[in-house]
C-alpha cells in the first residue's frame, strides 16, 4: 500500500518538469487544476501547464500529474 506521504500534491503556481529526462523539459508553471464532475463524482484529469519554447512562443497542455514532477533548482 502506498504511503500517503510519499504522494505530491500540485497546486497552481507550482513550477514543474516532466519526469522522463530522455524529453529534455522545459519549466513549466501550473496554471490550473482540471477536472471534471457527473454531478455525483469528481475526477482530476490532469495539471494544465504553460511554458515558452525556444522562440519564445507560448504553449500550454494538460498533464496527468503521474507525469509530472516539481523543479528543483
Amino acid at each position: 500500500m502506498e504511503d500517503i506521504t510519499d504522494k505530491i500534491y500540485f497546486k497552481p503556481g507550482n513550477l514543474v518538469i516532466l519526469k522522463h529526462r530522455e524529453l529534455n523539459s522545459p519549466v513549466m508553471l501550473i496554471t490550473e487544476k482540471k477536472i471534471i464532475s457527473d454531478g455525483n463524482n469528481i475526477s482530476l484529469i490532469g495539471m494544465r501547464c504553460i511554458w515558452f519554447d525556444q522562440m519564445g512562443q507560448l504553449w500550454d497542455y494538460i498533464f496527468s500529474t503521474k507525469d509530472l514532477e516539481l523543479y528543483q533548482k
